[in-house]
């Protein structure tokens, strides 16, 4: 999210974002205009206190929040391992462990970070089932001459929010991650061309798409 904000509709407290979900801290801060509200004209003591109150409140929902979307993460993993998905299992628990930069490979003509996609671009047709289907068409990527060793899959990232999530940013969700492609075991090049295929694009095997 770059962005977050309230507004006060006669009664109702409306929160905003943009560019994605609400982050734990902020989900916290709606559940407490639910259950308490400190008023500016209350006796200063009775008011400290009741603040002091809500912030450790706040501190308990943040962490039971943040333990509800592990437990939902470690969920979502046990299903891709049911589904034969153990790969893509993997490479997710690794970056959700430990984050990318621990296990980002390395090598000549390989730049930490990675490249940017060269073109991206929303396409639109009627998948094998005739529902009309929007997808997001995105170019290989190519680094060349390269010499890269036992790469396991592909990360694309909001480079955008490459701080999402850290100590200094609580307005962005946890991960600028968009979605991780399993090359289904270890792809290498030795001074040679190591390209990311990207699936077809089109609305039966684009990356991204939505029916």
């Amino acid at each position: 999210m770059d962005g977050f904000s309230t507004a006060a509709v006669g009664n109702a407290l409306v929160f905003t974002s943009d560019n994605g979900g609400h982050t734990p801290e902020q989900m916290a801060e709606m559940a407490l205009n639910k259950i308490m509200i400190v008023s500016s004209s209350a006796p200063p003591a009775i008011r400290d206190q009741a603040i002091e109150y809500r912030e450790k409140l706040k501190e308990v929902l943040v962490f039971y929040m943040n333990k509800m979307a592990e437990n939902e993460r470690t969920t979502i993993l046990a299903l891709l391992n049911q589904q034969g998905q153990s790969d893509t299992a993997e490479i997710i628990r690794r970056l959700m462990a430990i984050g990318t930069s621990a296990i980002e490979v390395s090598g000549t003509n390989y730049t930490a970070g990675g490249a940017a996609i060269a073109s991206a671009t929303i396409g639109l047709g009627d998948n094998s089932s005739s529902v009309p289907t929007a997808f997001i068409d995105m170019a290989d990527v190519t680094f060349s001459s390269a010499t890269i060793t036992n790469a396991r899959g592909a990360l694309i990232y909001n480079s955008t929010l490459a701080n999402a999530g850290t100590a200094g940013d609580t307005t962005h969700a946890a991960t600028p991650a968009v979605c991780v492609i399993n090359f289904g075991g270890d792809s290498s090049s030795s001074a040679g061309n190591f390209t990311v295929t990207m699936p077809t694009n089109d609305a039966n095997s684009a990356l991204i798409r939505i029916a």
